[in-house]
């Protein structure tokens, strides 16, 4: 007879609260439910080591859809539970079988809150049976649709047929048989569905899991109802009246009448077949193990460049193993989407794919899981909160990531492989982490002046320096070929000292946060005042005097270019151009201004905010010839040609030129001037000179020395 329970106080109200706001995947319910039932077998296990049973259970978890009845079936061979234990392990929410087992064994490794996860069978069922049984009991019978009320009935072996299904025999543990709703019916009886969401939440389970699969097989048979002719023979002799009649044997040769049948065949599949290797030695796992974990992890058909075993002992412990695919993904960094490279299991279980909880944006290339006993879980396992155990987890697999790449450098060839993949990653990660910056900044490699088809890391650029050299140069820029031939690199190349190349639009941002390696200061040869190591102070002296001898050139170009740039000064940067265009040393470079300009939501102002200098070249014969340049008539001409020099130089330093039609009229009038073509120079030229007057002040420079 059936006996009655109420739940808990408010445990109506707590159930829908579950039900309706702690799992937002239904699928969760079956993680749940296996996830009980191991801890079910483990609870059994510790049991038979304790008391030593005659016949022990094999371990297993069986799942049985049965879409006919509309039913689904999870039954474990594990401890099972009686009348009492029902009561206080169901009845009473989240109170946990599993929890009092963990507090009388401490290095037990259980998924806790047995309660709570079993109502997520509530998530897909209208109503739940439990079946259950321990050793040497009779079996008891749970039932409740969730609105409040429970029912317990005992049931002897000689009825128990009538109530679980007709494919097992229940000889000890428990069944948990939904009710499935209709819409969950054809999903949760479906046997691909089922065997999907089991590998992909609880395919390393330490028991087998087995699932009902039911087909029909059409064969050929032979036709066992045929009719054979008879061939008879009448025999001369006679017995009497009557001849005697003899059945001769069918013909042989005859081909056999045959039909098709169908046959029902039922077996038990074994779903999850992988193990979990991270749980073994290093030393016993084999590589082919490693690449067939990667691929059933991943999905991915390509073995990974690298791989590497982590594990933490102490206070927190975990396992687990990285990978290092040999493809990117896509959308590795597009915003919005989240990344599932890096799974985290508790206790064998899945919990997550949200590589944003395990690992920072620059990472999302590195795949991998790891398993930890230590996570607490509250309430669910899909409400995985950070706690101090995650950050734990997280802090280890940027290191070991980091580590992982450094090991490859061992093999500059197949590393130089893994980086030209990875590059943008790499800078990203220089600039996002700021306690591993300079470990992160060892990965990095460029082209550099010295080493253009070679790429060279910070520390081989370091090894090359000369004794007085201190600083790291670079250059940055979107072309390399563009790049080495930059007006930039003319005394870094006369004195022999390496500069870097930067290509990449990262590699701005990158070294606004990367100002130093190993005490060396990394420094853009494009902006500010740069001192080189060789300078002498009779070189310095000279230097002070040119700047006081050109002292009112300059400030006069100030006044005349004063809304374009924000200094005009003598330089030693260049040797063969007349002047070049920089940026203060807390400026954008030219190619910074650019990317901002090009990005959607940047400033279209840009050019007004950044801060430009002309630096001019005393050296120059252009230069020498302007130097006396002022406001009188005779200079008029000479501001054209101090206007084609100026614009020349913002081209080739990387920026845009000022007022483009007005540079491209004075550029022809100079190139038609020089081919003696006078008839044809227009009369609107800006500074409104005669024809005359332009070949008399041009004639007076020696165009030879123009460069």
């Amino acid at each position: 007879m059936s006996e009655k329970y109420s739940f808990d106080t408010d445990i109506s109200a707590l159930l829908k609260l579950i039900i309706n706001n702690f799992y937002s995947n239904k699928d969760i319910f079956l993680r749940e439910l296996i996830s009980n039932a191991s801890d079910s077998i483990d609870r059994y296990n510790h049991d038979c080591i304790v008391n030593k049973p005659d016949n022990k259970v094999d371990n297993c978890i069986t799942i049985i859809p049965d879409k006919i009845n509309k039913e689904l079936h999870i039954i474990d061979t594990g401890d099972g539970m009686n009348k009492d234990e029902l009561i206080k392990n169901i009845g009473t929410i989240a109170n946990s079988g599993t929890k009092a087992f963990m507090e009388k064994v401490k290095d037990s490794n259980l998924i806790g809150q047995f309660g709570v996860g079993f109502y997520s069978a509530f998530l897909v069922s209208k109503h739940v049976t439990i079946i259950s049984k321990k050793i040497n009991s009779n079996y008891f019978k749970w039932m409740s649709d969730a609105n409040g009320e429970y029912t317990i009935d005992e049931i002897t072996s000689e009825n128990i047929k009538e109530h679980i299904h007709e494919d097992y025999n229940l000889l000890q543990g428990t069944i948990i048989k939904c009710q499935l709703t209709d819409e969950s019916v054809d999903k949760y009886t479906n046997i691909e569905k089922l065997k999907s969401i089991i590998k992909e939440h609880s395919q390393y389970i330490n028991f087998p899991i087995k699932i009902l699969n039911i087909r029909e097989e059409t064969k050929e048979v032979e036709d066992d109802e045929e009719e054979l002719d008879e061939e008879v023979v009448i025999d001369e002799k006679k017995e009497g009246d009557e001849p005697v009649i003899i059945e001769d044997i069918p013909d042989e040769s005859k081909p056999k009448k045959m039909k098709k049948i169908t046959e029902v065949i039922k077996d038990f599949q074994l779903v999850n077949e992988n193990k979990p290797i991270w749980t073994k030695p290093v030393n016993d796992i084999k590589e082919s193990e490693y690449h067939g974990f990667y691929k059933s992890l991943t999905n991915d058909n390509d073995t990974p460049f690298l791989y590497k075993h982590i594990s933490g002992e102490g206070q927190i412990e975990y396992k687990g193993i990285l990978f290092l695919p040999k493809k990117v993904k896509n959308n590795v960094f597009e915003r919005g989407v989240v990344q599932n490279n890096i799974k985290l299991y508790v206790r064998k279980v899945f919990v997550s794919d949200n590589s944003a909880v395990l690992c920072p944006e620059w990472l999302h290339f590195v795949a991998g899981m790891v398993d930890t006993d230590d996570l607490p879980l509250n309430v669910s396992r899909e409400m995985l909160q950070e706690n101090k155990v995650v950050k734990v987890i997280k802090k280890a697999i940027i290191k070991k990531s980091i580590d992982m790449l450094k090991n490859a450098m061992e093999d500059m060839d197949n590393y130089t492989k893994i980086y030209k993949i990875y590059q943008k990653n790499i800078k990203l990660g220089v600039y996002e982490e700021s306690g591993d910056r300079e470990r992160v900044s060892d990965l990095l490699m460029f082209y550099s002046l010295n080493s253009p088809d070679k790429m060279i890391t910070f520390d081989d650029y370091i090894t090359s320096m000369n004794e007085k050299q201190k600083d790291i140069y670079f250059i940055s820029g979107d072309n390399i070929d563009i790049l080495k031939s930059s007006p930039f690199l003319d005394r870094f190349k006369k004195n022999d000292i390496d500069v870097l190349f930067m290509t990449d639009p990262v590699d701005e941002y990158m070294c606004q946060r990367l100002v130093s390696y190993k005490e060396a200061k990394i420094v853009c040869i494009t902006k500010g005042d740069i001192e080189l190591p060789n300078v002498t102070d009779s070189d310095k002296e000279d230097f002070k005097k040119k700047q006081e001898e050109y002292k009112d050139t300059c400030a006069y170009i100030k006044k005349l270019y004063g809304q374009d740039f924000s200094d005009v000064k003598i330089t030693n940067k260049i040797v063969d151009l007349p002047c070049i265009v920089s940026s203060p040393e807390n400026g954008f470079s030219a190619n910074m201004e650019k990317i901002i300009k090009s990005q959607t939501l940047g400033q279209s102002d840009i050019t007004s905010m950044n801060k430009r200098i002309l630096e001019i070249n005393p050296e120059h014969q252009i230069i020498k010839k302007i130097k006396n340049i002022n406001d009188s008539d005779e200079y008029k001409v000479l501001k054209d040609l101090l206007d084609l020099v100026i614009n020349s130089a913002l081209l080739y330093s990387g920026y845009p030129i000022i007022k483009p039609v007005d540079f491209s009229k004075k550029i022809l009038n100079v190139v038609m001037i020089g081919m003696d073509i006078t008839d044809d120079i227009p009369n609107d030229i800006p500074n409104e000179n005669s024809k005359e007057t332009v070949l008399d002040n041009i004639e007076t420079i020696d165009m030879t020395k123009v460069d």
